[in-house]
Formats: structure tokens, C-alpha cells, sequence
């Protein structure tokens, strides 16, 4: 996403009809200014919020996002798709190189945005959705075919990791902001 980026256009790769935003807008009936992108990564929110264009303080604004997951990078380097795809591929997904290494960095990256957001929109309205746990292996059933049972709970358990810097992201930018 940048300037160029024209907001409702494809080059984003967005599903307009089934994306959660839209949709409760529309049971809302309200406005909706949707600027998500598949791929986006921390760095692009703020261009994001600008292309927005939130009027005032944002009093009756609210936002969705989920932001994080594009910004993962393993051990190795790795993204979290590629990551992904190399664990379905090949054995051994839970070993301490596929690890995610920058979950510290993306919170504090995520607390920095949050944080302009709050400072910027102190009446604004912020809902930051986790991510779903991938696997949710169980005892009867594996769910994707190559993935191990200790596998699938070492990639959930990634997820939960990046959540739970997600959530801290949130309180911190909430305590020092006191926007909601």
C-alpha cells in the first residue's frame, strides 16, 4: 500500500464481499472506507490511516485490523508462509530454526503505530483482531496431511506467541495513550 495505491482498487487482493470490516459496516449501516491490503506489513499502517482520512479527533470512528502475521520472520529469515510451506513439505517443523526471532521487534513496532493512532485519534475506536490458530490438532483428527501432531502444535504455538505480542502492543498503546 502507498499513495498510489487507490483505495477499492485490486491491486490490494482484497475480498471486499467476505472481509469482517465491510461487512459489519454494511449491518451497521455505516460508512465504510476499507485500505487493507493482502501483504501489508507494520511499516505501511501509518500511509494506511492517512489514506483513511478519519475527520477529527475520530469521535464515531471505528477501525479493524489485524496486522503482524506479514512482518513475521523466522530463524532463519524465513516469512511465515515460507515458513509455513517448508513445514508441510519437509519434517521437522519443530525445531528452534523456525522459530519466530522477531516477535520483540513487532511489538514494539506495533506499540509505535498504536501508540500515533491514539495520540493522533484520542476518540477513535481501535479493534485489533489475533490471528487464528492454524492446526488445532487433536487427538482424532491431524489436519493437514504431512504435518505432525508435535508439528502442528509447534505452529499453533507460534500463533499464539505472536497474539500475545499483539495484546501487549494493545495495553501498552491503551495505557499510554487512553484511547480505546
Amino acid at each position: 500500500f502507498d499513495r498510489s495505491t487507490r483505495l477499492g482498487s485490486s491491486a490490494c487482493q482484497r475480498e471486499l464481499d467476505e472481509t469482517p470490516g465491510p461487512r459489519l459496516a454494511e449491518r451497521l449501516d455505516a460508512e465504510s472506507v476499507f485500505i487493507a491490503c493482502a501483504g501489508a506489513v507494520i511499516r505501511e499502517i501509518p500511509a494506511q490511516v492517512r489514506a483513511a482520512d478519519i475527520p477529527g479527533d475520530g469521535s464515531g470512528t471505528l477501525v479493524t485490523m489485524t496486522i503482524g502475521g506479514n512482518d513475521l520472520r523466522t530463524e532463519r529469515g524465513e516469512t511465515w508462509p515460507d515458513a509455513l510451506l517448508r513445514c508441510i513439505t519437509s519434517i521437522g517443523c519443530d525445531r528452534t530454526s523456525n522459530e519466530m526471532a522477531n516477535l520483540s521487534q513487532i511489538r514494539r513496532d506495533l506499540t509505535e503505530v498504536y501508540v500515533d493512532i491514539g495520540e493522533d485519534y484520542p476518540e477513535i475506536t481501535v479493534r485489533v483482531l489475533g490471528y487464528p490458530r492454524l492446526m488445532q490438532s487433536d487427538r482424532f483428527c491431524e489436519g493437514v496431511t504431512g504435518i505432525g501432531r508435535g508439528e502442528a502444535d509447534f505452529i499453533d504455538e507460534q500463533v499464539d506467541r505472536l497474539n500475545a505480542k499483539i495484546r501487549s502492543a494493545v495495553a501498552l498503546a491503551r495505557n499510554r495513550t487512553g484511547a480505546d
